[in-house]
């Protein structure tokens, strides 16, 4: 890149940067009309090496020599006697041997009236004896610009977009030097697009859910000796709740002027996998209502007071878990909890005031097939036996004793392996991972990652209080901040840190010392020093306007190498916060470009961990309302706690990471694992003398008999539920996106806990426990 064509391609660039027009709304957008006040601070650098590059350039063409005054050197060149920090925008340098270094400095010298011309070796090339570099693969640009107003904020943001365009327009012909670009706003965009895809695989993912919601209710009914041309409109009835659920967010979300960010794309899948699984249990019960006498309104009731309270504990759950997380810090995080709570309610709603009518709608053709009876009745009683043997033999199995021990003993080292994968869940932010695997950033925050912040990575110190220099307490102060923050490890040396105020004091004084403590300076030397674009300072001091000797603000920077592993910056951020701290009189702000991560990192597992917490005793509190049962609230609420630590626990083994999409995941956990113990506690601390549809309950008075009963009433329709979610989500494998991959993995693992919790470790733990514990409810009152 030090090549004399690359370096005025790379000049022509900066250039149509900064006139670059972006068209909008028919207004015209030019950076140039919009940089105040970084305008020439952004570039200046590269600007004043490419300028005496060509000098010395043009001067070894010309006469065979160049200056020594222009010392272009990596890392710090020099001009006259002014300091010229290379290494802030020239990376991956290699330097040139030092055979062929010593070779140039022995060429021969010519005197000259302000200072030595040194003679050119005419054999060997000239970039590589103007300078100390034999190669170099990145300049590094930093474009800023100032968003103190809306306009000006939507202005850069839109031509930040029509860069990005430029860039890969430009890239696409036949360039030396290619332009790679980072930016919020091209994130934001690459990730939408990213989300945009998952359109497709909706369109499947909803197929297979419609497929394996007419499977299920059909072969239900074919159980119950009911088929017929209703359950068409029950099969419809139950896939559309959702859908319209989704919609409604949709809409409600842009109606409140919340944006709809690329998060929410991948809540449709989530709320049809989770939403049908309350239509399951409401069909399971109205289907096993089929051979009894009911006119529909009796029969609705009935499926309402059998269904309804599992499936309000299920919805009302979700939608609090998520609700929860939508008080979370990281927006866009936010705004998908908050979308995904409002579509789990609609759904909850839309089942209670549409898929019951619709079931009621269904029963006139259900009367008809009973009134010719059914064909097929010999065919259904072969399955009922079948499937009542299987829960037989189950119920059989789950009673002896010497199992339930050994399950529960599995389960403790179950436990034992999840908790070691919680504590071993490392904090890890980084955005380029929710990006496409074909995204041009993915390049550029590599080349960024691997040999700019490997090499350089700054740190930038405002002081925010008046600063006397004049004052030897503060600039006391201030000199010995300033010198902790360079003794730091890793800390490229003072050279490489951009302090205005120790080149004044040694332009006003004429000392040499790096803190040049109780140093003499002349105040009124100040505005000149500043004005001087020798020294580019002046765009990082903020003069104060009623004294020459006090500055009302300024900023400086430390180099620091070697940062490119997220834990290196944390750490390092810990350490400049304690150190400005102990300077309170300077009120100093630390900020790099990577700080608002830092700052999550810092607070994830805090917050996590707060979030989880309040999200559980949600889930404990709803499902004390609706369980009467204080062991059956505490064993749901254990289990909960079992099934998303082995959801956390599992995933940090597979070597997923905390980020704010592995947190809302973990709310979403603890929501969905309710749909598989809430049901099974419910129905089987349910009183012995309760009556349901007019008849007693039989075989509920032994462990065997509850577990069997809960089981026919739950089982299937739970079973069913988490393969309707499975079915739903797994297309979602094809979108090579890291928030789909969380996702899935995440939904997968609840799924499967959740069956193993609600169908084996659940019921053998409450097969475990006496009966008094069993039958204890509070708040009792007699059914009739």
């Amino acid at each position: 890149m030090h090549r004399k064509q690359y370096l005025d391609e790379a000049e022509q660039i900066v250039n149509i940067i900064y006139n670059l027009t972006v068209e909008k709304n028919d207004r015209k957008i030019v950076f140039g009309k919009i940089c105040e006040p970084y305008c020439e601070s952004n570039t200046q650098l590269f600007k004043t090496f490419k300028q005496y590059f060509d000098d010395n350039y043009e001067s070894a063409l010309r006469n065979h020599y160049y200056s020594e005054l222009y010392n272009l050197s990596y890392p710090i060149g020099k001009l006259w006697i002014y300091r010229l920090p290379l290494e802030m925008t020239l990376h991956g340098v290699k330097l040139v041997t030092a055979s062929v270094d010593n070779d140039n400095n022995t060429k021969g010298r010519r005197k000259g009236f302000f200072g030595d011309y040194i003679l050119i070796n005419p054999n060997a090339t000239i970039e590589n004896q103007i300078t100390n570099m034999e190669h170099v693969s990145i300049i590094y640009l930093q474009i800023h610009g100032l968003k103190n107003t809306s306009s000006r904020a939507r202005d850069l943001s839109t031509w930040e977009l029509g860069l990005y365009e430029w860039s890969k327009n430009y890239n696409q012909g036949d360039s030396l030097v290619k332009v790679l670009l980072l930016g919020n706003e091209v994130l934001d965009v690459e990730i939408l697009a990213a989300h945009t895809k998952l359109a497709p695989y909706f369109g499947a993912g909803s197929s297979s859910m419609f497929t394996f919601v007419a499977f299920c209710v059909f072969t239900t009914a074919y159980y119950y000796g009911a088929l017929d041309f209703g359950k068409i409109l029950i099969g419809i009835g139950a896939a559309i709740c959702p859908l319209l659920a989704i919609t409604s967010t949709f809409g409600f979300v842009a109606l409140v002027g919340t944006r709809i960010n690329s998060f929410l794309f991948v809540m449709p899948f989530l709320i049809f996998g989770v939403g049908i699984d309350a239509a399951f249990l409401m069909v399971s019960s109205w289907q096993k209502l089929t051979k009894r006498r009911y006119t529909s309104s009796q029969r609705l009731a009935l499926t309402y007071e059998k269904a309804a309270p599992s499936v309000a504990v299920t919805s009302v759950t979700n939608v609090v878990s998520f609700a929860v997380g939508a008080i979370t810090p990281t927006p866009d995080i936010r705004i998908f909890c908050f979308g995904t709570s409002v579509a789990m309610g609609l759904t909850f709603v839309y089942q209670l005031i549409l898929l019951g009518p619709m079931l009621s709608l269904a029963d006139p053709c259900e009367q008809q097939r009973y009134t010719r009876e059914l064909t097929n009745q010999r065919n259904c009683e072969k399955i009922k036996t079948m499937s009542q043997a299987l829960l037989h033999a189950y119920s059989s199995t789950m009673k002896n004793r010497c199992i339930d021990v050994t399950i529960v003993t599995i389960t403790f080292f179950y436990w034992a392996l999840c908790i070691s994968g919680v504590v071993e869940l490392r904090s890890k932010l980084d955005a380029t991972k929710i990006l496409p695997k074909d995204s041009l950033l993915h390049e550029a925050n590599t080349l960024m990652s691997d040999i700019v912040w490997t090499e350089v990575f700054i740190g930038t110190f405002f002081v925010n209080s008046p600063f006397d220099i004049t004052n030897e307490e503060t600039t006391t102060q201030f000199w010995n901040m300033l010198q902790e923050l360079e003794e730091l490890p890793r800390c490229r040396g003072y050279k490489s840190s951009y302090v205005w105020f120790r080149d004044f004091v040694e332009y006003s004084n004429g000392t040499k010392e790096i803190y040049p403590y109780g140093a003499r300076i002349k105040p009124k030397d100040l505005k000149y020093f500043l004005s001087n674009n020798r020294y580019h300072f002046e765009k990082s001091v903020r003069l104060s306007k009623n004294s020459n000797s006090t500055v009302n603000k300024f900023f400086f920077t430390v180099a620091y190498t070697n940062i490119s592993d997220w834990s290196i910056r944390i750490d390092l951020m810990i350490k400049w916060r304690e150190i400005v701290d102990r300077y309170p009189q300077l009120n100093v702000t630390v900020y790099e470009h990577g700080g608002m991560f830092v700052d999550q990192m810092l607070s994830l597992k805090k917050v996590t961990l707060q979030t989880a917490l309040l999200t559980f005793l949600s889930m404990t509190v709803v499902c004390a309302i609706f369980m009467r049962n204080l062991c059956a609230v505490a064993l749901a609420s254990l289990s909960i706690a079992s099934i998303s630590t082995g959801v956390i626990g599992i995933m940090s083994k597979l070597s997923f990471e905390l980020d704010p999409i592995v947190m809302a995941c973990i709310l979403m956990t603890i929501g969905m694992s309710v749909d598989y113990v809430a049901h099974v506690a419910y129905h089987y601390q349910l009183p012995l003398n309760k009556r349901e549809g007019g008849e007693s309950i039989r075989a509920r008075t032994k462990d065997g008999g509850r577990l069997e009963y809960t089981m026919n009433t739950v089982a299937w329709p739970m079973i069913q539920a988490g393969l309707s979610t499975i079915s739903c989500v797994l297309p979602l494998l094809f979108v090579a996106t890291y928030s789909s991959v969380v996702f899935v993995t995440a939904i997968l693992l609840v799924v499967s806990l959740g069956l193993l919790h609600g169908l084996i470790i659940l019921p053998a733990i409450l097969l475990l426990l006496p009966d008094y514990l069993i039958n204890n409810v509070c708040c009792k009152k007699e059914h009739s």
